[in-house]
């Protein structure tokens, strides 16, 4: 909290921080100059008859510019009103716009304005036209249509004229064109360059001012409900403390004011509770009003934002509760309250709640890998009761039909696939599972329905099986250590690294892990998918995979669940989809995971395999961003990707 101005320094700093109080000051010390000019002036000089520039001509001018700025001021008064508060502003933040214009078209025009007079007067030093008024006024008043042909080519025939004789007087244009080579190149280069200096300032200067003024419209109508209520406030407060007449006839009442402080100072020096009585900070802090005025004027979109993201998290408790399946997770059975959450946990629950809202990457376009493009979706229409026309294109990879294993790859046919939907049937000893993570998703004429909603690509895409595609997702990690093997430390928490592998087609980070095979358990589909996408195992020989499979076996034996369910894949179509387990192993002393051999297959889908520090600026595939996330707050580790982690060097652990 800021405390009140104190000394003489500080009040003025504070008061000429507002734009109007500015205008105060040189308003009055305007009207008095004036006031001071008529005075002295003697009263038959006061008729401004000669053509020279009097002392009334002075006073007036003064005068004429004091009545304007104390006429702006009564601007301030507008601002209480919703209509018109907002609108003032627009005015001001469209005036440092302005100023950037300005300083572009000055270039433009400073520029034409000396290279039109030189091309006009070509053989004279001194021309009495050449002028700031030919420099920058007329190529100023272009702009706005005054071309002034005639009167330019009249400086141009003066400016191109070589005898005393009289023959400037009776030339025309034409004459001296069709005689003059070098008066009519200077002409034509000359009418091309206005026209290019006017195709830039009138085209795209002018176009480009206008476009600048209607974003800021936009930005500060779709507050104006808020702007209006900060000044609102700040002019009531204000003028709660100001003079009750309005300028210049507050002259009277700071005069009167003046006279009353300084007999009150004056009976106060024999009274010392009096003067203990005005030391008294009054009951409105103005300060801090105006400190927090001008923050909310800078700050008020983070702030609807802030509040919205708070006010998500209270309508979306009972929400998180269901979808997230708590209660499959072993988690506690009545959501927290907002009291008793600490900021890290709020954070999460935000980010939990984006990442189980409408799915965005499983409807991008075009669809990964291919050119096909996706049916445009509104989130509004992405739920399947909601009722509009909708005829998707379907596609499923060319190279995934030609596989006829129906263990890995299920035929185009629904019909002909083992197994049932919403089901786990045991076919041979070995269990199909077609169950989802979400709960029991729809059946439409032998095709499921992706329980997130439509993505505006029917079919299977890039997936290998009808309905839920579950993949493992092994998260190998470590901590973070200096040259000296001591434990990295940004805001009181270790900085944790990961296995990642660099994948081929998106140029991105991901956690090693693939499809769990029909029949096959996660335990075994975890060190399978980590062994082929991190030790390169597909490539080894008989000895080399047994010596993994002895490593995996050891080290990757006790994990924790992060997380089980739906991810918003790219690959995701209308009728299959990604879902993911999510399983952190972790090696706290470093000791251990420090002998994986790290190398990528180079017949798999990534380039390389390696351990990755977590970093804000990491390019995550997928939902891996939102998975790591939970990682750290498992593992109380520093959380890069959270909106409030701040940059620090890294400090040595004690």
């Amino acid at each position: 909290m800021q405390q009140n101005p104190v000394t003489l320094t500080e009040k003025l700093r504070v008061h000429f921080r507002e734009v109007f109080n500015v205008l105060d000051i040189v308003g009055i010390a305007t009207y008095l100059a004036s006031f001071i000019l008529k005075a002295v002036t003697p009263r038959e000089a006061e008729m401004p008859i000669s053509g020279e520039l009097t002392q009334h001509n002075v006073y007036h001018i003064i005068s004429i510019i004091a009545f304007l700025l104390l006429g702006l001021r009564i601007i301030q008064v507008c601002e209480v009103s919703m209509k018109t508060g907002p609108k003032i502003i627009m005015i001001g933040k469209m005036m440092v716009d302005f100023i950037l214009f300005l300083f572009l078209i000055a270039i433009f025009l400073i520029t034409y304005g000396i290279c039109s007079q030189a091309l006009q007067t070509p053989n004279q030093d001194k021309v009495s036209g050449f002028s700031l008024y030919n420099v920058i006024l007329l190529p100023a008043l272009n702009v706005f249509g005054e071309i002034g042909l005639e009167d330019m080519q009249a400086s141009f025939i003066e400016g191109h004229c070589t005898t005393g004789e009289g023959t400037c007087e009776d030339a025309d244009i034409e004459t001296l064109l069709a005689t003059n080579t070098v008066a009519s190149t200077h002409y034509y280069f000359l009418q091309i360059l206005m026209f290019l200096y006017l195709l830039f300032v009138n085209v795209l200067l002018l176009n480009l001012l206008i476009a600048i003024f209607s974003n800021t419209y936009e930005t500060i109508e779709s507050e104006a409900a808020k702007i209006w209520k900060v000044q609102w406030c700040a002019v009531v407060v204000e003028f709660k403390h100001k003079q009750p007449l309005p300028n210049p006839f507050s002259l009277i009442w700071y005069l009167v004011f003046t006279i009353r402080w300084c007999v009150t100072k004056l009976q106060c020096r024999k009274c010392e509770p009096c003067i203990q009585e005005t030391e008294v900070a009054p009951d409105i802090d103005y300060y801090d009003l105006h400190m927090k005025e001008a923050e909310a004027r800078e700050n008020y979109s983070i702030q609807k934002e802030e509040e919205d993201e708070e006010g998500d998290i209270r309508k979306s408790l009972k929400f998180i509760k269901d979808k997230l399946m708590i209660s499959q997770l072993n988690a506690v059975q009545s959501a927290p309250t907002m009291r008793s959450m600490s900021v890290d946990q709020s954070e999460l629950l935000v980010r939990d709640i984006k990442h189980h809202s409408i799915h965005r990457d499983a409807r991008k376009s075009p669809y990964i890998g291919s050119d096909i493009q996706r049916t445009l979706l509104a989130d509004r229409n992405v739920p399947w009761e909601v009722a509009f026309p909708y005829n998707p294109p379907d596609f499923t990879e060319p190279d995934i039909l030609k596989n006829t294993d129906k263990f890995t790859v299920d035929p185009s046919n629904t019909g002909n696939m083992i197994g049932a939907f919403n089901k786990v049937v045991e076919i041979d000893g070995d269990k199909v599972d077609r169950v989802s993570f979400c709960g029991t998703y729809q059946v439409v004429e032998g095709l499921p329905l992706n329980p997130r909603g439509r993505t505006g690509l029917s079919g299977r895409g890039q997936l290998n099986r009808w309905g839920p595609n579950q993949t493992a997702e092994p998260i190998v990690t470590r901590w973070a250590r200096d040259l000296n093997d001591n434990q990295i430390i940004l805001n009181g928490h270790p900085v944790l690294e990961f296995v990642g592998i660099f994948l081929k087609e998106s140029r991105k980070w991901a956690i090693p892990g693939g499809p769990i095979r029909h029949g096959e358990q996660l335990t075994t589909a975890l060190k399978r998918e980590f062994g082929e996408d991190a030790l390169g195992s597909t490539e080894m020989g008989t000895e080399q995979k047994e010596h993994v499979r002895v490593m995996l076996k050891e080290h990757l034996a006790l994990g924790i669940a992060v997380y089980k369910g739906y991810v918003d894949d790219p690959r995701n179509t209308d009728n299959a989809w990604v879902e993911s387990h999510a399983i952190n192993y972790h090696d706290g002393l470093g000791t251990s995971f420090s002998r994986f051999p790290l190398r990528a297959s180079t017949a798999g889908e990534s380039l390389s395999a390696e351990w990755i520090t977590l970093d804000r600026n990491l390019d995550l595939y997928g939902n891996h961003e939102w998975i790591l996330e939970k990682v750290c707050f498992h593992r109380h580790a520093y959380n890069p990707f959270s909106t409030s982690a701040k940059k620090q060097l890294p400090v040595v652990a004690t």
